[in-house]
């Protein structure tokens, strides 16, 4: 289940703490004591419970794996994987980094969510007022009633496939829209370049394939990785496996980190390349919508207003 956004925002706080700390050479159950204490005391009892479970021999992810159910399985072998190779601190503040990178894009995800949900009601009183040919309905409690109900039902469904699918069920099913194309194009080569933190923490190529696919939640993509695995498996390359089932950019950039014998740093390269893209899709569809609902909020007032003016006009003396 995909945590909320408070949760987030605390496990990229704890994990950047966490790294500078263990960086500076504090030991990790003394790390885990002082690491969170800016959090919510939910997570600063978890990670006391986690730092006692170090002192009895457990490694960190399978502490906080024991003391918190807020850490997802990715998270948690990417740490696991970490302790093994003798990256955790670096690991600790990539998956930092990406934590903070989740809460900005699920800021801007809220705001075109919000416009869409103003343009879809704008758009429903206009269209209801032109066929009843007044504005009466908007003093009828049972309208408004209706208009809340309509509301909160969009925006749970909307939270809901967040929660589910983190947005990627509704976005295929919108993928034939010119504006969304770009948009699921950029939010799948963002979850591919999330191999590069598996890499760097020290699984190899193969393992970080098999966990990539258990978070992806686009089963286009999982598709395309199971094929490109199953040809990895055999001999071949990851590029080979992935040519024609991705972006020529993404496919470019992954192949020039298999020459240079740095995947790990092309992958997230690539991620930051599409991030950037994904921000100004988002930014430019937000653009879109805003002006939009404002004009069909404002063609809303202007027909309440040339429906007073006329309800005084006809009560004047002839």
């Amino acid at each position: 289940m995909f945590a909320d956004s408070r949760w987030i925002l605390e496990n990229a706080r704890f994990l950047r703490q966490l790294a500078a700390l263990l960086n500076a050479g504090v030991p990790i159950q003394q790390a885990l004591s002082m690491a969170g204490r800016d959090c919510s005391k939910e997570l600063q009892k978890a990670l006391q419970i986690a730092s006692q479970y170090v002192t009895t021999g457990q490694g960190l992810a399978e502490s906080l794996k024991l003391a918190s159910r807020r850490f997802d399985r990715w998270t948690l072998s990417l740490i696991y994987a970490a302790e093994e190779s003798g990256a955790l601190p670096e690991t600790c503040d990539r998956l930092a980094n990406n934590f903070e990178i989740q809460i900005r894009r699920r800021r801007l995800y809220r705001s075109v969510a919000f416009f869409c949900l103003l343009l879809m009601l704008g758009s429903c009183v206009f269209i209801f007022a032109l066929m009843q040919r007044s504005l009466h309905f908007l003093w009828l409690p049972r309208f408004w009633i209706w208009l809340v109900v309509v509301s909160i039902a969009f925006w749970g469904l909307l939270r809901w496939t967040n929660a589910q699918y983190q947005g990627q069920a509704l976005l295929r099913s919108l993928s034939r829209l010119p504006m969304i194309t770009p948009i699921v194009e950029a939010r799948s080569m963002i979850y591919l370049s999330e191999l590069a933190i598996a890499l760097q923490s020290g699984l190899s190529l193969l393992q970080g394939l098999d966990l990539l696919q258990r978070r992806i939640p686009d089963p286009v993509l999982v598709n395309q990785l199971e094929l490109a695995t199953q040809q990895v498996k055999q001999g071949h390359t990851l590029s080979q496996g992935l040519a024609g089932k991705v972006p020529l950019v993404a496919f470019q950039m992954v192949r020039v980190g298999e020459e240079t014998g740095d995947l790990g740093r092309s992958l997230q390269k690539m991620g930051e390349y599409y991030e950037a893209q994904l921000y100004y899709r988002l930014r430019q569809l937000y653009a879109t919508l805003r002006p939009i609902t404002l004009i069909a909020l404002g063609a809303i007032v202007l027909l309440a207003g040339v429906q007073t003016i006329s309800n005084l006009l006809n009560r004047l003396p002839s």
